[in-house]
């Protein structure tokens, strides 16, 4: 069903938060900004709002866009998917241009999850990641023992997952230069690079 609000974009985040017609939503905006500054305001109501942002390139162009919109377009894909409860923010030009999957495989890690670890390498190879010696970029991992590093491109800072065995023992952000643990998280979702 499509509907059309006649409001002033201040009034629209309190409207749909009371009328939420249904549990997915998408919400179309002129611009990409209109489309980013209502997913920020409508976040302090509803957490299952994301943004699904526009290629940073011209459709007919041979460039393509960059690692950080593909991811965050295919993690929403897969959230879209995935979820009963989901609402979408996005300009005209943004729900316009497609979402490039045949498949979309995801790579689903949660803390205390028993995983076998040599699968879970083949996996990142399959979804496209690049083996490093050391993560500084993103679409890219590192095995240090029973750790994995990987820099999953639906992702703005890199992942540390710490194992014992085939058990989620940690997950952990961590910076690039120092290669320090910044905060830790319960789960991780890693989209094809």
């Amino acid at each position: 069903m499509v509907e059309t609000f006649s409001t002033s974009k201040e009034s629209l985040v309190p409207l749909l938060a009371l009328n939420n017609k249904s549990s997915k939503n998408i919400i179309i905006f002129p611009s990409d900004k209109e489309a980013k500054e209502f997913a920020t305001d409508f976040s302090n109501l509803n957490e299952n709002i994301f943004h699904l942002p526009s290629w940073d390139t011209l459709s007919y162009d041979s460039f393509v866009p960059s690692l950080d919109i593909q991811g965050k377009r295919l993690e929403i894909a897969h959230q879209l998917l995935a979820n009963n409860n989901y609402n979408i923010s996005a300009s005209i030009k943004a729900i316009s241009q497609r979402i490039y999957f045949e498949e979309l495989e995801i790579c689903k890690i949660e803390l205390n999850q028993e995983i076998d670890f040599d699968s879970l390498i083949e996996n990142l190879i399959h979804l496209k990641y690049q083996r490093k010696d050391r993560v500084e970029s993103k679409g890219s991992f590192a095995i240090r023992g029973g750790q994995l590093d990987v820099y999953p491109i639906n992702y703005d800072i890199p992942l540390r997952v710490i194992f014992d065995g085939d058990l989620v023992n940690e997950i952990k952000t961590f910076d690039t230069i120092s290669q320090r643990s910044i905060s830790k998280k319960n789960n991780i979702l890693v989209v094809p690079a």
